[in-house]
């Protein structure tokens, strides 16, 4: 499918796509719209096979070297800025700059260092594959048909139709993930002047680039502030929710494997798909907040 920045609207032909992705068009079980919750019955999740193999890869990896509780208040924290989010909308475009959104990464900043610091990114990148379309599906059926999905993003806020759009919005985006490639894949395709040593592993691009977007987001709003109407806005802090969403998963997968309480093939899927929820998000926050066209800026002289 062509690329998609709708906001949290699922239209039927998303829905199509969705279930073909997961292997279950057709099923009799599933008409309509559904959410997550209704596909997990008709989706069986891995066991074994290539997702254990990149799990279990990344786990060893990372034997000793994850600090638990860092993790556990990152989840905390990610929990608390996604809690924050209705009330930061409701305050509307800052007319003074501040750092209401900066600090929805307070929490979130000292635990992304730490995984880079212990090569949660690194291992990521040297045991999972390319995003492709049918490595996405895949992993989207892991967590579909494990609850595991729907289960995590609950927990911090969001409801069954928000989680379902989500997770559709991402499947259906598989080709454009493909965009983003491993460091070594840029080395391969001869860039001018390219150096790998200054770019970062393709999962923490992504992961750090949602943060620094949200860090961006109280200069360029009070900077911006005559152009941003209220549908604007509300775009873009459902934008945010998804990137912080995005979040959770990493935080959330590297806290479980500090625990023991996390399976091989979830592992690998729970990076995959937060990884990918962070880049889908942060690029759909470009379309709906940050290249203002005239027909969705605010009026001239506000009438």
């Amino acid at each position: 499918m062509a690329f998609q920045h709708s906001r949290e609207q699922v239209t039927d032909e998303d829905r199509r796509a969705m279930l073909k992705a997961l292997g279950v068009a057709g099923t009799a079980g599933v008409v309509g719209e559904f959410t997550l919750g209704d596909l997990r019955g008709e989706v069986s999740p891995e066991t074994g096979g290539e997702l254990a193999a990149m799990g279990e890869a990344i786990r060893n990896d990372l034997s000793g070297r994850l600090d638990a509780s860092l993790l556990a208040s990152g989840l905390s924290g990610v929990a608390a800025s996604i809690e924050s989010l209705p009330a930061l909308e409701a305050a509307g475009v800052p007319t003074e700059r501040g750092t209401a959104y900066s600090s929805l990464t307070d929490e979130v900043w000292p635990v992304h260092e730490h995984l880079a610091e212990v090569g949660f990114f690194d291992s990521a990148e040297r045991h999972l594959p390319p995003f492709s379309p049918e490595h996405i599906s895949t992993t989207a059926r892991q967590l579909v048909g494990s609850g595991t999905l729907a289960g995590a993003l609950a927990e911090v806020g969001f409801d069954e139709a928000e989680g379902t759009s989500l997770a559709t919005t991402v499947v259906n985006n598989d080709a454009h993930l493909a965009k983003w490639k491993p460091t070594g894949a840029y080395s391969q395709d001869e860039v001018e002047e390219f150096n790998p040593d200054d770019v970062a592993p393709l999962h923490q691009r992504a992961a750090e680039g949602a943060l620094l977007w949200i860090d961006g987001l109280d200069h360029w709003l009070w900077q911006n502030r005559v152009l941003v109407t209220e549908e604007m806005l509300s775009d873009g802090v459902w934008d945010i929710k998804a990137m912080l969403g995005g979040y959770y998963l990493l935080n959330r997968a590297a806290h479980d494997v500090a625990e023991g309480a996390i399976s091989d093939e979830t592992l690998t899927a729970m990076v995959t798909a937060g990884s990918a929820a962070a880049i889908i998000s942060q690029e759909h926050l470009t379309f709906d907040l940050i290249r203002v066209t005239d027909e969705m800026r605010a009026p001239r002289g506000g009438v």
